[in-house]
């Protein structure tokens, strides 16, 4: 009982600040201008495996976005592998800046989990995990850089084991040509908390991208490197990116 109440509140509160939002946007809005944006992400990689994304995001004011982006994450090994049910789903709504005319960009979120890889149940769960991330963005003229951090938390405890992740990514790298841009990446992933157990370390990924762009929208990325962490078997990594905005 005590886990729905704390999953009504939730909802709740999700409810008021997507109002607020709406009222927000109504009264903030000063131009016809539709400055509202959508596009699909795929990417597949090493660890995680297969996975889709949405981002969107809606004019508030100049320079201020509100924004909202949807996981799925496809990898059965999140769910119940036998079945092919419960798969992870997160969804999170978020606000972003924009700053030098955007060439830096802050997007902090807050997204929910929904399934049972936190919360360590038999089957999904609505409110499995709370999602805080943030994004900082920034490019100027031939640079290019992006930081990712965000904390995985077990909302909800629906077996003996629970979970907590921790996940954070940095690329930077330069322009050659309006088509073409390459440089570094560093990411690291790890269980942060863990029922009766240590926090332990998942991967330690540092390697390159390279990434070709077309129209300066589509976007397509390969990153490729090495694995740091000495006592896993794995040596390599890789990870593909696909960026396709409407």
């Amino acid at each position: 009982m005590q886990n729905h109440k704390k999953y009504y509140s939730l909802m709740f509160a999700i409810f008021l600040l997507l109002n607020f939002t709406a009222t927000a946007q109504d009264s903030l809005q000063t131009t016809p201008t539709d400055e509202s944006t959508f596009s699909i992400n795929i990417g597949q990689d090493i660890a995680f495996g297969f996975y889709l994304g949405a981002n969107g995001s809606v004019s508030l004011r100049e320079n201020l976005h509100f924004t909202y982006y949807a996981n799925y994450w496809a990898n059965p090994a999140y769910g119940n592998p036998t079945t092919g049910t419960d798969y992870w789903t997160e969804v999170g709504i978020g606000l972003q800046k924009d700053y030098f005319n955007k060439q830096l960009i802050i997007n902090p979120t807050l997204g929910f989990t929904f399934g049972k890889d936190l919360s360590g149940g038999t089957t999904g769960v609505i409110g499995d995990g709370i999602v805080p991330n943030l994004v900082i963005s920034y490019c100027r003229k031939k640079f290019e850089s992006q930081l990712y951090v965000s904390y995985y938390a077990a909302l909800r405890k629906m077996g003996a084991v629970t979970l907590d992740y921790f996940w954070y990514s940095v690329w930077m790298g330069r322009f050659f040509s309006k088509n073409f841009s390459a440089g570094a990446h560093f990411e690291h992933f790890m269980i942060a908390r863990k029922t009766g157990a240590k926090s332990e370390n998942v991967f330690q990924w540092l390697g390159i991208y390279l990434e070709t762009k077309v129209k300066e929208q589509y976007l397509l990325r390969l990153t490729l490197g090495a694995e740091l962490l000495p006592y896993t078997e794995v040596t390599d990594f890789y990870k593909l990116y696909l960026f396709i905005p409407f």
